[in-house]
């Protein structure tokens, strides 16, 4: 085999924590020899020691590996939500799993190898399957279904449930719930094994992917966006996650709340009210944008209340077509409104959570946001 590259999706965890040294024998035992014979260069996400941001660099490390290699053991959910851009990027990807253990319904059907880490020890046999998993990709040619290529383009029609808004949203309510509970037990235990980050990473990009059901009520290929925090210190928004094409600009996005350069999530920080642009022939002036010709952008309240929180403050929901939103008037009865009213909601609530286990600020209650307050 030619010289290929492989992106290990993995729980990491904190050093000497049971997730950390499973992970690890996983990798030391199967897939590193495994690729080794393969003729394959493997990383893992702890291994990339670029500058920067993980997320951003785990990102491109999916787009750029010729295919993936997901540790379900444990269903650590950054791992669900890695694997699941790893899919969007139609990337083939290879499933390790502890032996009996029972996957969710929606992976069953991928190329899975369930491993014995005991036997693993003194036996080649599953790192002999995976080299063949290996083969078979460069067989394929190293390709896999886009996963919405089926689809057609009517991807609102054809779409099954789990990808329509009221299933997304009500799974990260229960996440959001399930964290609450208990006085944060849960919450506090990623802040001491060293995964909060890591935790709030998949919960923010959770409600992103949601939000690409915003308009239509069905995840859509047309619609991507961003969440923008506030930046107290510069008086400033930035980007800090993003759902959909990968552009430098769009990562490395961020306007003034004051003086020239605003841009127009500015607008709605400011005015704390939903703000809809179907024609970005003249609000946008970022060089490279034109890709977007609509977008709406929903302020989160209570998030520029202070100086030093990192916590999200506006959500984006991008179009590549313009004219494809409802009028900042006729969202008011749309149900398209009171889908965003509650990302907001959950936002709002992720932010409070966030305040308090990864800034250690004071626990608080989310703001309520009102039937109609945004509009």
């Amino acid at each position: 085999m030619t010289s290929r590259r492989c992106f290990v999706i993995s729980p990491i965890g904190k050093a000497g924590s049971p997730a950390r040294n499973h992970a690890d024998a996983v990798l030391s035992r199967i897939v590193r020899p495994a690729m080794v014979r393969c003729g394959v260069v493997a990383r893992r996400a702890d291994e990339l020691l670029e500058p920067g941001r993980i997320t951003d660099q785990m990102f491109r490390e999916i787009l750029q590996a010729d295919f993936c290699i997901a540790l379900l053991s444990g269903q650590n959910p950054n791992v669900f939500y890695e694997l699941a851009a790893a899919q969007a990027a139609a990337k083939p990807v290879i499933i390790l799993a502890q032996k009996d253990e029972d996957l969710p319904f929606d992976v069953k059907d991928m190329r899975c190898l369930h491993y014995d880490l005991e036997q693993a020890r003194n036996d080649r046999g599953d790192e002999d399957k995976l080299v063949e998993f290996v083969a078979s990709l460069e067989r394929q040619d190293w390709k896999a279904e886009p996963l919405f290529q089926r689809f057609g383009r009517d991807l609102s029609t054809a779409l099954p449930a789990s990808y329509s808004f009221e299933p997304l949203a009500s799974e990260v309510e229960r996440t959001l719930t399930r964290l609450n509970e208990h006085e944060g037990a849960l919450l506090l235990g990623y802040r001491q094994a060293g995964d909060a980050d890591r935790m709030f990473d998949g919960l923010y990009s959770s409600i992103l992917y949601a939000s690409r059901a915003a308009i239509s009520g069905t995840v859509d290929a047309i619609y991507y966006g961003n969440l923008m925090e506030f930046d107290a210190a510069g008086q400033r928004l930035r980007v800090r996650y993003f759902a959909g094409p990968y552009n430098d600009e769009i990562v490395t996005r961020s306007f003034p709340l004051t003086g020239p350069g605003q841009g127009v999530a500015t607008f709605a920080f400011n005015q704390q009210k939903i703000q809809v642009f179907n024609s970005m022939q003249e609000e946008l002036k970022v060089r490279g944008e034109a890709r977007l010709n609509a977008m709406v952008c929903v302020p989160i309240p209570g998030a520029g209340d202070r100086a030093t929180s990192r916590r999200i403050a506006l959500l984006n929901v991008d179009s590549g077509k313009p004219d494809v939103f409802p009028t900042a008037d006729s969202l008011r009865t749309d149900p398209a409104g009171r889908r965003l009213e509650r990302l907001a909601t959950m936002v709002a609530r992720a932010n409070v959570l966030y305040r308090w286990i990864v800034e250690a600020g004071p626990r608080e209650e989310a703001p309520a946001i009102a039937p109609g307050a945004l509009f």
